[in-house]
């Protein structure tokens, strides 16, 4: 599965309230905990307010979004509710995430 197919597959679990906790969806997404973790970051980057709730043992969107992850439309993701354009790429913005993240990881340098 792609990085792109796992964030898919990320919004839509949000979307229908059936992550489960971050040890199912990594289970879920065949990733890591802390690759939920920074998955989550990445959607909220992009203007989208995610909790976990008790209630539905899920992660949830708290105002309703639209992400599109389709590589042939360049990969832009849109809000629809806040009317919120991204004007990068999608890949663009994983990959800056990774490059910086190893750089940070060569210099010693912790996430805060």
């Amino acid at each position: 599965m792609t990085r792109l197919n796992q964030f898919d597959r990320l919004h839509n679990l949000i979307k229908r309230k059936a992550t489960g906790n971050s040890e199912e969806l990594a289970k879920k997404l065949n990733v890591s905990e802390r690759t939920v973790y920074n998955m989550i970051d990445t959607l909220k980057d992009f203007g989208a307010d995610i909790r976990f709730s008790k209630e539905y043992r899920s992660f949830v969107y708290l105002s309703p979004i639209y992400f599109s992850f389709d590589p042939t439309k360049g990969g832009g993701v849109t809000s629809s509710y806040k009317r919120l354009s991204c004007e990068y790429l999608f890949y663009g913005r994983l990959y800056d995430r990774l490059i910086t993240s190893r750089i940070n990881n060569s210099l010693g340098v912790k996430a805060g």
